[in-house]
């Protein structure tokens, strides 16, 4: 497995049509937007951005645009949470820039191990 972080371009969209069911519903929850039209736009609108490729695939996107930090994947990075993790906590300085707090919205839909964690993350 190689895993490289680029710049978010573009032709990162090329996500869209594997994105994970939870980020589909996701989209569909928040904006009633189509996946693709989402991430086009939230493509467009990040200010800080990034695509995590997996041996030469986008496994992942991720961003922040008007303090809002965001990310869609694939079920790729399922196969190597540890790298991910590791990997996406070295980008959060980098992705937060000026802003001192990021947020971000959870629809009720969401399972997630992650949902119900209330707290600060240090950097």
């Amino acid at each position: 497995m190689y895993l490289q972080i680029t710049p978010l371009r573009p032709e990162h969209a090329d996500i869209v049509p594997h994105l994970r069911h939870a980020d589909i519903e996701k989209i569909h929850a928040m904006t009633y937007l189509s996946p693709a039209l989402a991430v086009a736009f939230s493509i467009a609108q990040t200010e800080r951005g990034y695509a995590a490729i997996i041996d030469g695939k986008t496994a992942a996107i991720f961003g922040v645009a008007q303090g809002v930090i965001w990310l869609v994947a694939t079920d790729e990075i399922n196969n190597y949470p540890v790298t991910f993790y590791r990997t996406s906590k070295k980008f959060l300085p980098i992705v937060m820039g000026q802003y001192e707090t990021l947020y971000n919205f959870v629809h009720t839909i969401i399972r997630s191990p992650c949902v119900g964690f209330s707290g600060s993350v240090s950097t």
